[in-house]
């Protein structure tokens, strides 16, 4: 049997499909995770950013990758790279020779006592980073086994630009689509059409729906992006609408 669950009132009851269930908790957990990792890589970019100084405007894209959060735990500071003077090639193999030299010449710091809670705090938050990422990844194969058994959900993937997260996003949020009248109201529920106004004789204003789905829009604008970027169809059409609308977003999108 199905579970059937009220969503607003202006729309008729959702019964879920059997084995559906699970599609309206999961994608949501899963943001939940994306916020959480959000906010502690914005605290450890600030703490690397204090350990560092300036110098760590050059190493901040290096943090996200595997051999960077390698080097970032096995040197949390300026201090403990100087002090070891880099000498472990599989934890310092990430930098240039200059990089190497830059912060070798840097002078270490005084405090020893607040050196010591602020590396203790950035290995703390890189293991919690790197807990989170792996269930993250976790949660993202347990949906993909999920779509697996869905044929809706195959389907919308063979769309370009929409993915398993995408995909099980659009079925957890939209539910039944049969309970939309007709495209437009599904359109203005995932908040992609302007409200058009006219009163008399005044003129039309198109004015932003104000209550819509909004995990819906972000979803589709997602969507939107990675399809502009992925595939060699919809650059050529979209292309032509931006410049005809505006060159200054042309030079943004492409």
């Amino acid at each position: 049997m199905g579970l059937s669950i009220y969503s607003s009132r202006r729309l008729s009851p959702i019964c879920l499909k059997e084995g559906r269930e699970a599609l309206t908790s999961l994608p949501r957990m899963r943001r939940e995770m994306v916020k959480e990792l959000t906010a502690r890589w914005i605290c450890l970019h600030a703490l690397l950013s204090e350990s560092y100084d300036h110098w760590y405007d050059k190493l901040k894209k290096k943090v996200h990758t595997q051999k960077g959060r390698a080097f970032s735990k096995k040197y949390p500071s300026i201090n403990a790279f100087c002090q070891d003077k880099g000498r472990e090639e599989s934890f310092s193999s990430s930098l240039t020779q200059e990089e190497k030299e830059g912060l070798l010449s840097q002078e270490p710091w005084a405090s020893e006592i607040y050196l010591e809670s602020l590396e203790w705090q950035i290995r703390f938050l890189l293991e919690k980073i790197e807990l989170w990422e792996g269930k993250k990844r976790e949660l993202g194969k347990k949906i993909e086994e999920y779509l697996k058994e869905d044929a809706e959900a195959q389907l919308l993937q063979s769309i370009p630009g929409v993915g398993s997260v995408s995909a099980a996003t659009l079925l957890s949020e939209i539910k039944e689509i049969e309970r939309f009248p007709n495209e437009g109201k599904l359109a203005a529920y995932c908040g992609l059409v302007p409200r058009l106004r006219e009163s008399g004789k005044m003129k039309a204003r198109r004015e932003k729906i104000k209550y819509y789905n909004r995990k819906l829009k972000g979803t589709f604008f997602n969507i939107t992006f990675t399809a502009i970027r992925s595939s060699p169809f919809f650059p050529v059409k979209v292309d032509s609408l931006i410049i005809a609308s505006s060159p200054l977003l042309h030079q943004f999108f492409f």
